[in-house]
Order: structure tokens, then sequence, then C-alpha cells
């Protein structure tokens, strides 16, 4: 499992993320990458985070396989700032 991100810029600064990894084409592994990208994510925001768009392709082979799908997130890290309830 890979996974790699790209800051984005809004008008309130760099808080939306590109995160990508890549994973085998069964559900299992979806689950696996899924898990992975949640606690890359949680470590990286050091809160909680929306997703704000997710999109899965599948990257073929010259024969027309599917070897891999590429599994993206496009989240926003919630705001530190937010004192917890009582």
């Amino acid at each position: 499992m890979l996974a790699d991100y790209k800051p984005g810029d809004t008008e309130n600064g760099p808080d939306v993320y590109t995160i990508t990894g890549l994973y085998g084409g069964d559900r299992r592994p979806r689950e696996l990458a899924v898990q992975f990208m949640d606690t890359y994510v949680r470590n990286m925001c050091n809160s909680g985070y929306t997703i704000i768009d997710e999109v899965t392709r599948p990257v073929m082979s010259r024969l027309g396989e599917v070897r891999v799908s590429r599994l993206t997130w496009k989240i926003k890290c919630d705001d530190k700032t937010e004192a917890p309830p009582p």
C-alpha cells in the first residue's frame, strides 16, 4: 500500500489535501487501503477529518486487465482550534 498527499490551497490556507493509495483489485485489499489511509490522515491532521471526495480508478495492464486500483481522497482537516465539549 502506497500513499502520498498533495496540499491544496483554499482561501483559509492549505487545509485541503489529496491523498492517493494503490491496492490490489479485491475487496479485502481495498479495506486495508482505507484503514491505512485513515491512520495516515489522522496522523497528518492531528485531529479528525472530512472526506470531500473519493475516487477509485483501475490501473490497466497492456492486455486490458486491472492490475491495481488507485484510491484518491480529497480531505479537509478538522479545525484544531475548537475546544472539546465539557
